[in-house]
Order: C-alpha cells, then sequence, then structure tokens
C-alpha cells in the first residue's frame, strides 16, 4: 500500500511545484505613453528570477535598450519575437546599452537577469530599463524581392574553389 501511495504523493508535489516554479518569472508588456517613443521602468528580481519585457516592433524600426544598475549586477539579452532563449545580443559580453534595426516585425524580449553565482547566493538586483523604438517600418518587399526561405538574404550563390 506504501508504494502506491508514494507515486501518488510524488505526481501531486510535481503538479504542485511546476505552478509555482513557472510564476517566479514575469512578463512585463512595454507600451509608451501617448506620443512618447520610450519608456524607463523600474524592476527587480531575486536569485534565479528574471524579468522579461516585451515590446511590439515592426521590421526597420530602431530598438535601443539601456539597464542602469540600482542594485547588484543586472544584465540583459534581446531576443528576437519566436525565441525563447537564443539572444541576438548579450550585455554580459559588452555593453549595458544596445541599438539595432529589427530584422522582423514582431515582440522582442528583453530579459534582465543576474548571473549564476549571483542567483545561487540568493542576491537581488535592482535596476531601471530603458527602452525605444524609432524610425518607421520598412516599406514591404516589392513583388520578386523575397527572401531565400529558412534566410534573411534576397539571394544565394555557389562558389568555385
Amino acid at each position: 500500500m506504501r508504494a502506491r501511495s508514494t507515486p501518488a504523493l510524488l505526481a501531486a508535489a510535481l503538479v504542485l511545484a511546476v505552478p509555482a516554479a513557472l510564476s517566479a518569472q514575469a512578463v512585463i508588456p512595454v507600451q509608451f505613453a501617448r506620443g512618447a517613443s520610450s519608456a524607463t521602468l523600474a524592476g527587480q528580481a531575486r536569485g534565479d528570477e528574471y524579468r522579461d519585457y516585451r515590446l511590439v516592433v515592426s521590421a526597420g524600426q530602431r530598438l535601443s535598450v539601456a539597464l542602469r544598475t540600482i542594485a547588484g549586477s543586472p544584465y540583459f539579452n534581446v531576443l528576437e519575437p519566436g525565441s525563447r532563449d537564443v539572444a541576438i545580443y548579450n550585455s554580459s559580453m559588452g555593453d549595458q546599452r544596445w541599438s539595432g534595426i529589427a530584422a522582423r516585425s514582431g515582440a522582442y524580449t528583453i530579459r534582465v537577469y543576474q548571473m549564476r553565482a549571483s542567483a545561487r547566493r540568493g542576491e537581488t538586483i535592482r535596476f531601471a530599463l530603458t527602452v525605444s523604438a524609432s524610425g518607421r517600418a520598412a516599406a514591404s518587399q516589392r513583388p520578386g524581392d523575397a527572401l531565400v526561405p529558412g534566410t534573411k538574404y534576397n539571394a544565394t550563390a555557389s562558389v568555385r574553389c
């Protein structure tokens, strides 16, 4: 009888633990005030928590991100629409500022986090994140000016060596 109840208890504990683990992360939509093209948001995270800030941008617009540290050592990644964990920029490898032209339209994610060693110690980061989007969206492509499927390129070629 005990062998049967142990798996049931483990399953129940797992069902209860998964929603708690998933709710530890926050997704914050970024919206600009009327007439504004930027916003500054204050945030914090503790341990292995991170904060995802989502901003809808059109292809061709300039997306800019600046992270100011208030406490701890926060960093950020920029993820393109549809990406779960592949960053197009990682501030731990560069600067706490980034700017680039959006290659695709959709919701870009700015993920603010701290390094694993700090997270394991349960440290808290506090920060101010400034996000802006400027410029006009890219004009739609003319017929016949299509991209090669699965790439950002308009043409491919083979070069003999």
